[in-house]
This record gives C-alpha cells, sequence and structure tokens, in this order.
C-alpha cells in the first residue's frame, strides 16, 4: 500500500470509534488529503463537513472525499451520496481497506 493511503488509514484508525472524513486533493489522480473535523452531533454515526474548513482548501486541487466506516466495511452506506467528484472514498480502518467508489 502506498503511503498516502496508509497515511489516511492511520486519520481513520486515529478517530476510532467516530467516523473520519477528509478531502482529497491533486490534479488526474490524487496526490494528497487534508483530514477535516468531523460536527456530525454522533460522529460514530455519520458525518457533517464546515463549509468554511472545506472552502480554505478549494484552491489546492480538491477532487475526492474520503469517509471511514469505524464499524467496518467499504461498501456506500444508504447515506452516502456519491456526486460531484472524481474520486469517493471509504475507510474500513478496523480491516485496513480503502475502497475506491465510482462516482455517479
Amino acid at each position: 500500500m502506498n503511503a498516502l493511503r496508509e497515511r489516511i488509514l492511520e486519520h481513520a484508525r486515529r478517530a476510532l470509534p467516530e467516523e473520519c472524513v477528509g478531502l482529497l486533493l491533486g490534479r488526474e489522480q490524487v496526490e494528497d488529503f487534508v483530514p477535516l473535523r468531523n460536527l456530525h452531533p454522533a460522529p460514530h454515526q455519520g458525518f457533517c463537513l464546515d463549509a468554511a474548513e472545506v472552502a480554505l482548501h478549494l484552491s489546492k486541487g480538491v477532487i475526492g472525499l474520503y469517509h471511514s466506516h469505524p464499524n467496518g466495511g467499504g461498501e456506500p452506506s444508504c447515506f452516502d451520496e456519491v456526486k460531484g467528484f472524481e474520486f469517493y472514498w471509504i475507510v474500513d480502518p478496523r480491516a485496513g481497506t480503502l475502497s475506491e467508489i465510482k462516482a455517479r
């Protein structure tokens, strides 16, 4: 596994038992990431972004989003809307996997 994916997995592990979330940065492929704060009122059940925090990073080439499923599974849940991003990754920190989900 490359170093970028391992760093994202580490972010997800540190966030346990809560979901982590962050932005994927790059041009034609993911080159870096920015961890974001999860503002969801029940962060172990979902994630919510701070629009102002996201706006701070838009000039860095945001091409995707990642978040974790702390209770396992790399498949999108019924709450995961995969729209507007070229890349969408779901991290399973317990299994140590990262799933790339196709944007719709």
